[in-house]
């Protein structure tokens, strides 16, 4: 088989991880505080939950490259911990039934991990996008499937609160049968991966730039500044983030659910347009997008309306 057709399957299994993994990410993201929720997490202990996962898998990041010069090989970091990945859904899947208490402490460790695990496949996965996609047609590509995997979390996000709103067992089992879910969808989604052609891999030291670099670069890289802008923007939002899914599930109830479906179809009517016109590789202000839009108001509204339907 020739390069290209295996290229070009290789986008086919992509496409297909893609949409599995999105499947894992719609059942877990919005339902990871609730869940906390439910093992009588504190509001300290729902800030560490969301902050360590994103501050470990951060730092681990930086390590991702030296262990792909080591192996000589992008795929198998990305099998290895995709595989991990998967693995911990099995403990957090079963997480009342393997520890006792304090499970709030186990949870956060297992998400920390189960987070951590997944970032590190991430630089990998795009460097070996990279080569099977032409610089020129990245945009256009990306910002397509980034479209149709947005459609595919909100419909699994729709699924998961489903399971939660209309099933009669206990909230745990709700839970437990979502998770369960998840994991599933994140198995079928390694292997896609593991079907992946991994074209021969060449590590140009010129492209390599210690973190002392990048920072005596400030003043004059543009990528640097970017960076410290994103960076910036990511520690406002995230001031008050991991406080809104508590704030949305003690004070305004059941609206959380439909403001996590509102959120989403805003983001991919609006985003998607956006992306295919800009052609831009991938758009990750989403989170100041919300805020913009102002959902806040809306379920206000929808809580007065319910109320006087009471």
């Amino acid at each position: 088989m020739s390069k290209q057709n295996k290229i070009r399957k290789s986008l086919k299994f992509s496409l297909l991880d893609g949409v599995f993994a999105s499947c894992m990410v719609g059942l877990t993201t919005d339902y990871i505080t609730p869940f906390a929720l439910v093992l009588k997490a504190t509001n300290k202990q729902i800030g560490l939950l969301n902050a360590l996962p994103n501050l470990i898998s951060s730092c681990i990041q930086l390590r991702s490259a030296d262990l792909v010069e080591k192996l000589k090989s992008r795929k198998k970091i990305i099998n290895i911990f995709v595989l991990l990945q998967v693995l911990m859904m099995i403990p957090i899947f079963l997480l009342p039934y393997l520890f006792k208490q304090p499970l709030v402490s186990f949870f956060i460790i297992l998400i920390t991990l189960f987070v951590s695990f997944g970032a590190f496949a991430g630089p990998p996965w795009a460097s070996l996008m990279a080569d099977y996609i032409p610089p020129k047609s990245r945009g256009k590509y990306f910002g397509w499937r980034n479209k149709v995997l947005t459609i595919v979390i909100i419909l699994s996000s729709f699924l998961a609160g489903f399971i939660l709103h209309v099933l009669k067992c206990s909230l745990l089992t709700r839970f437990m049968i979502i998770f369960g879910l998840a994991f599933i969808c994140r198995f079928i989604s390694w292997y896609f991966l593991t079907l992946m052609y991994e074209p021969p891999f060449k590590i140009e030291k010129e492209a390599y730039f210690s973190f002392f670099d990048f920072i005596k670069g400030i003043k004059k890289s543009n990528f640097a500044k970017f960076v410290i802008f994103v960076s910036l923007l990511s520690f406002c939002i995230n001031l008050a983030a991991p406080f809104f899914s508590v704030f949305m599930l003690r004070d305004l109830l059941s609206l959380f659910f439909i403001s996590t479906i509102l959120r989403g179809l805003v983001v991919t009517l609006f985003l998607g347009k956006i992306k295919e016109v800009r052609r831009t590789e991938k758009i990750k202000s989403q989170d100041l997008f919300y805020s913009i839009i102002g959902i806040k108001p809306i379920i206000q509204e929808l809580r007065q309306f319910s109320r006087e339907r009471d």
